[in-house]
């Protein structure tokens, strides 16, 4: 039985610390074999320190290089094994950085290439966060961290803090943006104080600089871990409210540094070590997140910040766009906005197929593996009728759009919500996983039960006009009440006040 507690490496096997200059190729035949070797030794007969750590030094090494810029797909194939051995992974550990780094990894990996939605949030539950929180309570103990601010006669009802990793209104960042909408609409009795540990714009503090005060972090996580806890004292909040990393948070929560702590989820995952409630940013099965961590939740609704939402058109600008992106004027552009991940094989088949109509071009843009998209593109759809890049303006580009198509089984979210305020079309494929966000945030006209129904929806309103002109207005009546940021304040408040 895993036990937290327990020497993480083995006298017999020091795990090397140098690392292997390999291409992602080579690193992932590495870990292939490693996983190989690993499986060969684990039977019910073997000990824990049996597992060779240079084959775990190898895995981890493959994925910490190669997964965060990369994300290749090929990876899908090792989810099996490290749900199966994460928890023996563990005692080989001794580093408290890279038990965060690969934390996250690790759970990025299975959130990504997990096909059913519910099964990931099952296995990240009960294979990964189970675990990692016995790790961060075990590594307190050792190093005598003890819980601050658990006494409510000693801490401040009215402050509350927020833990932020990206302080940023421009970037894909849906979580940044939802929660600066958030922090727009706190009343100002609230002393409201922002931790950043990443990036940070400045337009994005100016705008709130009247109302909230900041504070940046940098340095690893061990110090930034550290630093936090410092500030916490001198702050004295009664409630911490957190989107951060999971491997962060996950060690501030473990080590108690406020009477309410609360986990901010945008949907990515049913943590297991979250407080009392978790926040959600729409109906992302959340009876099913109840049922797997026990903990009270409350729903928050998409809520964006009018600038954030649509920003006024420079339609000269728009026009430039669809020149570079070599659309007629007889033509139009469909396109998706987000994470690369999100597209897959039968998506672009779909894509595909609409490519051979000469009177539509394609266009989509964001983080991960773009090799993969363009090469699936280049073996189905006709030269010349797509293009695929990587980092954009998402309201330049939102407008160019005259469809937006979003992937499936996994939605787009924050930027479908983007378009749609700007009266682009949103088609989609009905999906049982994504059925309380479609239903609250998507026009239901739009969305089909099938690929066949959803390319006779396209093609219906890339031809009728009229048809068209609806769909737009029927897109932007369902988010024109988004941008009440004082509903989602107003929901936080309410969680201090009622505790």
């Amino acid at each position: 039985m895993f036990n937290p507690e327990q020497k993480r490496v083995t006298d017999e096997a020091p795990l090397p610390t140098e690392k292997p200059l390999l291409n992602m190729q080579q690193a992932t035949q590495a870990m292939t074999l490693a996983f190989v070797r690993i499986n060969k030794a684990h039977d019910k007969n073997t000990r824990q320190k049996d597992i060779s750590p240079r084959d775990i030094k190898i895995i981890f090494d493959g994925i910490a290089l190669y997964f965060p810029n990369n994300r290749p797909i090929i990876y899908k194939k090792f989810v099996p094994d490290l749900l199966k051995y994460y928890k023996y992974f563990l005692l080989h550990i001794t580093d408290f950085e890279f038990m965060m780094e690969l934390h996250d990894t690790v759970h990025t990996i299975i959130w990504n290439y997990q096909d059913d939605y519910i099964q990931s949030q099952i296995d990240i539950s009960e294979n990964i966060e189970k675990y990692a929180i016995r790790w961060y309570q075990a590594l307190c103990k050792e190093n005598k961290i003890e819980p601050i601010n658990v006494d409510n006669n000693k801490t401040d009802s009215k402050t509350i803090v927020y833990l932020l990793k990206h302080a940023s209104i421009s970037a894909s960042y849906a979580c940044s943006k939802l929660i600066y909408s958030c922090l727009h609409g706190h009343s100002s009795n609230r002393n409201i104080v922002v931790y950043i540990h990443g990036g940070s714009e400045i337009e994005f503090i100016d705008s709130l600089s009247h109302k909230v005060t900041f504070k940046q972090f940098s340095g690893t996580r061990d110090s930034t871990f550290r630093k936090i806890r410092n500030e916490i004292m001198i702050d004295k909040p009664y409630m911490v409210i957190s989107e951060l990393k999971l491997s962060l948070i996950a060690a501030l929560f473990s080590a108690r540094i406020a009477p309410k702590q609360v986990y901010w989820s945008m949907g990515f995952s049913a943590i297991s070590w979250a407080d009392e409630y978790v926040l959600l940013t729409s109906d992302y099965h959340v009876k099913h997140l109840l049922q797997l961590s026990g903990k009270k939740c409350i729903e928050m609704p998409y809520r964006l910040h009018r600038t954030l939402l649509a920003p006024e058109e420079n339609k000269a600008n728009t026009k430039e766009i669809r020149r570079q992106l070599n659309v007629s004027p007889d033509q139009m552009l469909i396109g998706y906005l987000g994470r690369m991940e999100k597209v897959n094989d039968e998506y672009l088949d779909l894509i595909c197929t609409l490519l051979w109509n000469n009177k539509i071009k394609y266009f989509c843009a964001g983080p991960g593996d773009v090799n993969r998209i363009e090469n699936h593109l280049k073996s189905r759809a006709p030269e010349g009728q797509y293009t695929v890049s990587t980092s954009i303006n998402p309201h330049e580009y939102g407008y160019a759009f005259d469809l937006f198509i979003e992937t499936f089984p996994m939605g787009t979210g924050l930027s479908a919500i983007e378009v749609m305020a700007k009266g682009i079309p949103v088609v989609y494929l009905k999906t049982k996983s994504q059925k309380g966000m479609q239903e609250t945030t998507r026009v239901p006209s739009l969305g089909a039960e099938n690929t066949d129904e959803l390319i006779g929806i396209i093609l219906a309103l890339l031809s009728k006009p009229q048809l068209y002109k609806e769909a737009s207005k029927a897109c932007k009546n369902i988010v024109k009440n988004m941008s009440r940021c004082e509903d989602a304040a107003a929901i936080i408040e309410s969680i201090a006040v009622n505790a």
